[in-house]
């Protein structure tokens, strides 16, 4: 991977240089956005910087006919390959999510929530080499996804009894 390089017609970095904090700033998303050639949705606003958020990104949805609201915190920006993976997992993922079936399956005891978490941060780890992840840095996005979002067995939470029709 030393000899990755990835580049737009704007900005370009080299593997080193993606390991390196970008600055906290809206024009570093941007630029993050251009790089990683992450598609914003059209159901989704253009992210934004909230420096009050501890989590590295959230996407909140506000009902039918309103756009999703992609926010990204002061952690996405440990690196720019962070910067880029937070990006992904929210816009390429949670943006492209049912949020009405999400809700629907957790109010019916069926983790909407968690599964949608362990797809988006499958989806950082499986784009690792694209963003430019280091060892450490997928090593802590699976530890964060299997400590906050664990596979649950769930062959004995479902019991379902049918009773026999008798015939006479």
């Amino acid at each position: 991977l030393t000899s990755c390089s990835f580049e737009t017609q704007q900005f370009n970095l080299n593997y080193e240089e993606l390991h390196h904090s970008p600055p906290q700033t809206q024009e570093s998303i941007d630029k993050a956005i251009k790089l990683f050639r992450i598609q914003v949705p059209q159901r989704a606003n253009w992210p934004k910087l909230n420096k009050d958020m501890a989590e590295r990104g959230m996407t909140t949805y506000y009902g039918l006919n309103k756009k999703l609201l992609v926010e990204i915190g002061p952690a996405a920006f440990e690196s720019w390959a962070l910067l880029g993976s937070t990006l992904g997992h929210e816009l390429e993922v949670h943006c492209k999510q049912s949020f009405i079936l999400i809700n629907i399956k957790d109010r019916l005891g069926l983790d909407g929530t968690l599964d949608a978490e362990r797809d988006a941060y499958q989806h950082e780890l499986d784009d690792a080499e694209r963003f430019g992840l280091s060892i450490e840095e997928q090593r802590q996005i699976k530890m964060t996804m299997d400590f906050y979002y664990p596979v649950r067995n769930y062959s004995n939470k479902f019991i379902i009894y049918f009773k026999p029709i008798q015939q006479n």
